[in-house]
């Protein structure tokens, strides 16, 4: 074969390993479904999902069409001093939300969270709690309690300003949400003895 169809062969496979995952994780959720299962499901070799796409969170990601790796957003924003990690998360966060390559991907993901689509939504959820809370509670020092208020108020301005569409959430630059909104997450945060 040539190598525009071997290219095509294997552009289709990892589209149909997507498929596999995306209707696996919605059947058993993000903590059930196993890259071996998603590989028969696909009918490809487990080592194909791997070198697609390195690890089951790597596979969510295309899954979940996310253009970066969130974890690795949350681990850079809490490298520095306890006292600036709420300006500093707002300031990652905001980077993502309204970055010219990653905006558009992330308001799609915000919808599919809340899409009727049960599974989507379930899966999100998972991921959240078993990789984001985890991520957030080990390199920040602060509780699961802690973690959970942060990160629902990390995503209640995500829906209110971009879903909603809400002026009060509209209106304030970027700039003006990293002052108040780094600035609550910041109390919340010194709040947590650890």
């Amino acid at each position: 074969s040539t190598p525009v169809v071997a290219v095509q062969r294997e552009l289709d496979l990892a589209i149909g390993d997507l498929e596999a995952a995306r209707e696996l994780f919605a059947e058993v959720g993000y903590d059930r479904a196993t890259i071996r299962a998603i590989a028969a499901r696909a009918g490809v070799d487990v080592a194909l999902v791997s070198y697609y796409y390195g690890n089951k969170k790597g596979l969510f990601r295309g899954v979940m069409s996310m253009p970066v790796d969130p974890e690795e957003i949350i681990i850079a924003a809490l490298d520095g001093p306890r006292e600036g990690v709420g300006e500093r998360l707002v300031r990652a966060a905001l980077s993502v939300w309204e970055g010219p390559e990653t905006s558009e991907a992330f308001r799609a993901l915000l919808r599919a969270a809340v899409d009727a689509d049960e599974g989507a939504s379930k899966t999100f959820g998972e991921f959240l709690s078993s990789v984001m809370i985890p991520t957030l509670t080990k390199h920040s020092g602060i509780t699961i309690e802690t973690a959970r208020v942060v990160a629902s108020t990390m995503f209640g301005l995500a829906f209110m300003r971009y879903l909603i569409g809400a002026p009060l959430f509209v209106e304030p630059s970027s700039e003006e949400l990293v002052a108040t909104y780094g600035a609550a997450i910041q109390r919340i945060v010194d709040g947590d003895a650890g």
